[in-house]
């Protein structure tokens, strides 16, 4: 049974944590179609962590949650406090200020970047981003110079 108290602190809109429970796990993989980040499913009567990869728990790892396990779940973010960015962007943020999660059966091997709408770029990071950029780019254009060099011989 899940108290008020504790039906409270659910965010709805989150995204959950949770160790892995090795006694939910099929053959050596844990992440074999589960994230073990949790969705909230909250209804009338009962709320229901629903593992990530397929968001429906016909299929997925859930718990149901009463004042027992509701501490085996730590809010990672609220969906409604970030944005989806692309991997370059996620990049330019402050580590506390951005997210890498596997929330959909993309799983580990295609994670989801997500950055606080309060946040804004840091400026070290974009910096040494570009930084990087420039240094590819002469890498690069002394290959270049040496390959046509020896060509020209």
């Amino acid at each position: 049974m899940l108290s008020q108290e504790n039906r409270k602190k659910i965010v709805s809109n989150g995204l959950y944590q949770r160790k892995i429970d090795w006694s939910r796990v099929i053959g050596s993989d844990p992440f074999w179609c589960t994230n073990w980040t949790f969705i909230p499913q909250i209804n009338e009567d009962e709320v229901v962590m629903i593992d990530s990869y397929y968001h429906g728990y016909q299929h997925s790892i859930h718990y149901y949650i009463d004042d027992k396990n509701i501490q085996d779940f730590k809010l990672i973010f609220d969906f409604d406090d970030v944005e989806e960015v692309p991997e370059r962007l996620y990049n330019e943020y402050d580590d506390e200020d951005r997210y890498r999660v596997s929330c959909d059966s993309g799983g580990r091997s295609y994670p989801k970047h997500f950055v606080k709408k309060s946040a804004s770029p840091s400026k070290e990071r974009q910096l040494e981003y570009i930084d990087l950029e420039i240094d590819s780019y002469e890498r690069k254009l002394r290959y270049l110079k040496e390959k046509r060099e020896s060509l020209v011989r």
